[in-house]
């Protein structure tokens, strides 16, 4: 009778106590995924890149070179409850309409910044990875990219710099395997009014 009862307690208490862990791993476990959805402070600086901008772009061809000029345009807007800064973009490259569209936000689990850009000069995603810095003022990101007619494997790097309320500026190099640069591009974002 004594071995019955106890078989009994445990077909009925085990179940009920191992629910009760796992509801306490699963209430832990939402907790968790909802901080790290939770928009923070590394959110809230998109903030400054947001709204609608006149570009001044500048192209690089080479060292020494000075660059060709076009004008372009960019909206901004934070998306998802802040959690992403998305840009639209329309100019002009050597001639060419150019169009693009890209995503910004900041990865609270790896505690970094995250950008993908697609355009019509290509039919892939760039992706870059990155930080802000203590000062408040320049993203950096990288990326690394496969040149189309060569077919190497070459280092991006995406440099956001805050002017002020209503400037802001971003460049990209090419980083050379011994850490030297070469800016291919500047976007001088002035907002408009």
């Amino acid at each position: 009778m004594r071995r019955f009862a106890i078989a009994a307690a445990l077909l009925f208490v085990a179940p009920a106590a191992l629910r009760s862990q796992e509801k306490g791993a699963h209430d832990a476990g939402l907790e968790a995924v909802l901080a790290a959805a939770r928009p923070g402070a590394g959110h809230a600086r998109l903030k400054p890149l947001e709204g609608s901008f006149d570009v001044e772009m500048k192209a690089f061809a080479a060292p020494g070179v000075p660059p060709t000029i076009t004008s372009a345009r960019a909206e901004k807007k934070l998306i998802l409850g802040g959690r992403f800064l998305e840009e639209t973009f329309s100019g002009e490259i050597m001639g060419m309409p150019i169009e693009g569209r890209g995503f910004l936000g900041y990865d609270n689990e790896k505690s970094r910044y995250v950008h993908s850009w697609m355009d019509t000069f290509s039919s892939g995603i760039q992706v870059a990875e990155g930080t802000f810095d203590p000062d408040g003022r320049v993203f950096t990101l990288e990326a690394d990219r496969k040149e189309v007619m060569t077919g190497a494997v070459r280092r991006m790097r995406e440099v956001t710099r805050i002017v002020d309320a209503d400037t802001h500026v971003f460049e990209m190099f090419v980083v050379a395997p011994d850490g030297s640069a070469f800016r291919t591009f500047e976007l001088t974002h002035t907002r408009r009014r």
